[in-house]
């Protein structure tokens, strides 16, 4: 028997993202280029999504689906070992994947979640928007944990493209969309989220009650609201230095604290964005390890408080 097409049999083909072939098969923005071939491509492997569309609503599985970034930090095992005990008590199925902060990992999973049809999801999001707009059209069911997925910033966007459009303006004439065209904004899905701001401001206000004036913040994937808590929680102008960012890997965490203590000896304290976004959690120059907790001259320990981190005496 043949072996059916999958999604990413089609984006590998057409030598594109699963991301783009789940938006170019969902009526999402794509150029006509890039929409031409996958679709070419995905006539030729004669694919058929089984779940976008009208499919997905009369074919439901009656599963749930639950993507986490990692599951071996105890966070995230937490929240899966909370879903999965609420899901057997109702005698639901899931279906769990690790999507380990990776963008393009986290949209083949969800290719391969509308493939099965499932029609519920529970995610705490690494990818943008477009990541996840093929999924809330197709009629599945998402509810985001943690945090929400980033929008597109302006600086992705083409500048020779842009630089043209700047120039229309200021002659009077109105700039057209970028080929590729422009994101809609992602169907509002419902959330359960930290409250961010009070919990970055708690943590700055402590590390500042003990003395700390040059404090870091060292953030990951979708800390987007966790990082502009934290520049109104210390205030103008903001030492844009101390602000740095993993990919949400514990090495790339790791390589983020290292390069700030080398380029910044001066720095006195490290607000975490989150527990898998750093791992030492908080640290004072000269003497820190890695873990759940620290050690610094001074002998205090660390605890982490939500979504920040600080020293305690």
């Amino acid at each position: 028997m043949e072996k059916r097409a999958t999604i990413k049999d089609v984006a590998e083909a057409a030598g594109v993202g699963v991301a783009t072939v789940s938006r170019v098969l969902s009526g999402g923005s794509a150029s006509p280029q890039t929409r031409e071939r996958v679709l070419a491509v995905a006539a030729q492997l004669d694919y058929r999504p089984s779940a976008l569309g009208r499919n997905l609503r009369q074919r439901r599985t009656g599963g749930i689906g639950l993507l986490v970034p990692d599951l071996t930090d105890t966070f995230f095992a937490q929240f899966a070992e909370g879903v999965l005990a609420c899901a057997r008590s109702a005698g639901e199925p899931v279906v769990l994947g690790s999507t380990a902060g990776d963008p393009e990992q986290e949209a083949e999973l969800i290719g391969m979640l509308l493939e099965q049809s499932v029609d519920r999801l529970i995610a705490v999001p690494s990818g943008e928007e477009d990541t996840w707009a093929p999924a809330i059209r197709a009629g599945m069911t998402v509810v985001f944990a943690d945090r929400l997925p980033a929008r597109p910033s302006p600086e992705e966007e083409d500048p020779a493209a842009a630089a043209v459009g700047d120039l229309m303006l200021l002659d009077g004439v109105a700039a057209p969309l970028p080929a590729h065209g422009r994101a809609p904004e992602l169907p509002a899905a419902p959330s359960v989220l930290a409250d961010d701001r009070a919990g970055i401001r708690t943590a700055v206000r402590y590390l500042r009650g003990l003395g700390h004036r040059r404090i870091a913040f060292l953030g990951g994937p979708g800390h987007d609201r966790r990082v502009s808590a934290f520049r109104e929680a210390v205030g103008s102008p903001v030492d844009e230095e101390l602000v740095v960012f993993g990919t949400g890997s514990r090495d790339s965490a790791y390589a983020a604290a290292s390069g700030l203590f080398q380029s910044r000896p001066d720095l006195s304290a490290v607000v975490a964005g989150g527990t898998c976004s750093a791992r030492p959690r908080c640290w004072r120059p000269g003497s820190w390890t890695c873990g759940c907790r620290a050690t610094c001259p001074s002998s205090c320990t660390t605890t982490c408080r939500g979504p920040s981190c600080a020293p305690r005496r």
